[in-house]
């Protein structure tokens, strides 16, 4: 996979409508070929899942870390589905190694996400609850009500947008460093803060959702394109599309 330049940073004042430009874009792709990438988007989720079945209490925590391996060869899959139409997971793997030192970086930014949202169920129902979100302890998230449960879960939204939404493709398909993509991340929100905080809304109200319906999982996990094409458009592109 090509390694491309750092791309001057794209003029302030984004319109909400962009984060629009980027759902389209990512239907489009997801068009092309819906049963690969949305396969490829399971991926890391079954990973989670069984990681958590596996190792009850610490599997959870361990899912933090090494999901976001998953994702990154994921990711990297997709690429090559949308440009070579081929996902070339040998290759994928290949280039995965060549970010390797980026890899720690990675895990320790999910594992912040994943410390928010903790600390969020601490602030709202208390010690026990954060333990038992952080566990995956199904006795005591049945003790919690829904509303709680959502609030905790939506919680990932705020930095997952903050931090996350165009540093893990700088950093998986660009290798530009972890602390320079996460800084990327962070200016691009202050400076264009519509559509990104209206993404980070729209995720927010599909995470409640989901907690009182699980079928909202089928959308939610084709929407990884949407950062996919949000990179698309403001790095390979240009601003001025």
């Amino acid at each position: 996979m090509s390694q491309i330049s750092v791309s001057k940073t794209p003029p302030p004042g984004w319109p909400l409508a962009r984060v629009g430009r980027w759902l389209q874009d990512a239907w489009r792709m997801f068009r092309r070929a819906p049963f690969r990438l949305y396969g490829l988007s399971t991926l890391p989720m079954l990973v989670e899942i069984a990681l958590q079945l596996g190792w009850p209490g610490a599997g959870i925590v361990l899912s933090k870390l090494v999901v976001p391996l998953f994702s990154a060869w994921a990711l990297l899959m997709a690429h090559g589905v949308l440009t070579l139409d081929r996902a070339a997971p040998g290759a994928a793997l290949h280039a995965l190694w060549g970010i390797r030192r980026a890899l720690p970086g990675l895990a320790l930014l999910s594992a912040s996400v994943f410390a928010f949202q903790c600390g969020v169920m601490l602030l709202a129902a208390g010690p026990a609850a954060a333990m038992a979100f952080a566990t995956a302890d199904a006795d005591g998230l049945a003790a919690l009500t829904r509303p709680v449960v959502a609030v905790g879960l939506a919680a990932g939204a705020v930095p997952a947008t903050a931090l996350l939404f165009f540093a893990v493709t700088r950093i998986v398909l660009d290798r530009v460093p972890v602390l320079a993509a996460v800084s990327e991340n962070l200016q691009l929100l202050q400076r264009n803060p519509r559509p990104l905080l209206g993404w980070m809304g729209a995720n927010i109200g599909l995470l409640i959702a989901l907690v009182y319906q699980p079928v909202f999982l089928l959308v939610i996990l084709p929407l990884g394109l949407v950062g996919y094409a949000a990179w698309r458009d403001v790095f390979r592109e240009g601003p001025g599309r």
